[in-house]
């Protein structure tokens, strides 16, 4: 029935600007810009003045604009100040019961939210409701206001407005989607992040702390060749935490990473050392192997260092407190 007193034109026109908002579904990304062209696309098929999207907050369960578009009046407005209570208004009332509202005359329906109108100073004469629902869920209104050369809009209009307002439902949950998921996975990233810096915090202060046992043991003995074996491993731990620092301050400035030439047997002969006193400690017994450690090479400061403690630590965690045997 709602196709018998549309023309050949009308209908090709729906038809036609229904396939150019399905093509802009799949190239366009920014929901903003999807929005912003189905309300254009909305106004020019229904022959409106004006049109707008309207979303549903969930949380302060209202609808606030999101998209206003119009020729006359200061519709950016709308979107700062106004925000309607379900069923509130025409717009709420399509909310609130979920179906489409064609209003002829909007200043005898006493629903009509006149302080809209005042707001931006337009006119509203007649009004085209359409509640975006995707999967029985609330989106928001699509609206199309003042039928140009008519008294009301047409059986066809609210049909092809009901088809936009599918589309519209669909980009918005999308979209809303798709930034959960972002959010989600940069909490995940940040977690992540903070578990590394534990991590290697653990592994210097495992190293400080053996190094403070190892002096300690050297003072109650008089040995000096512990301490003096022990001292620059003690430094060393305090330079890495001195620079681990510096690169939390500069987390968020560019920086290129640092790189220095590596003597690796050195630098896994002082990993050993720094766990040393753990591994002693629960009477694990170590043996290290050296004969394919050798030569330098060019590797980001720290780098190996922290791979190597983890390794080590990790299999100290991994052995009952009454000892073991690690061969590395």
């Amino acid at each position: 029935p709602w196709l018998d007193d549309a023309s050949r034109t009308d209908i090709r026109r729906a038809v036609e600007a229904l396939y150019r908002v399905h093509g802009l579904m799949g190239v366009l990304t920014d929901l903003n810009t999807l929005l912003l062209l189905i309300s254009e696309e909305s106004r020019c098929v229904a022959g409106a003045e004006a049109a707008s999207v309207i979303l549903y907050d969930e949380q302060a369960d209202e609808l606030y604009f999101e998209v206003a578009l119009g020729n006359s009046g200061d519709q950016d407005r709308l979107k700062r100040e106004i925000r309607l209570k379900m069923g509130q208004g025409i717009a709420g009332s399509a909310a609130l019961s979920r179906t489409t509202l064609n209003i002829s005359d909007v200043a005898g329906d006493s629903r009509f939210f006149r302080d809209a109108d005042s707001a931006i100073h337009f006119q509203t004469r007649n009004l085209l409701a359409v509640p975006m629902i995707e999967h029985g869920r609330l989106i928001g209104v699509l609206e199309v206001l003042n039928k140009i050369g008519a008294d009301t809009f047409s059986p066809l209009d609210a049909h092809v407005m009901e088809m936009f307002s599918g589309i519209a439902a669909t980009a918005v949950a999308n979209a809303r989607l798709i930034e959960r998921q972002i959010k989600s996975e940069r909490l995940i990233a940040i977690g992540q992040a903070i578990a590394g810096m534990t991590h290697h915090i653990k592994n210097i202060i495992t190293g400080l702390t053996s190094s403070a046992e190892l002096i300690d043991m050297s003072l109650e003995r008089g040995n000096r060749e512990i301490m003096d074996r022990t001292w620059p491993v003690l430094k060393r731990s305090v330079q890495r935490i001195s620079n681990f620092v510096q690169d939390l301050l500069a987390f968020s400035k560019p920086r290129t990473p640092m790189r220095e030439e590596c003597d690796l047997a050195a630098l896994v002969c002082e990993a050993r050392d720094s766990v040393r006193d753990l591994f002693n400690n629960k009477q694990i017994e170590m043996n290290l192997d050296m004969s394919g450690v050798h030569g330098k090479v060019w590797l980001e400061t720290d780098g190996i260092y922290r791979c190597l403690l983890n390794l080590l630590n990790n299999a100290a965690d991994a052995l009952p407190p009454s000892g073991g045997h690690v061969r590395v």
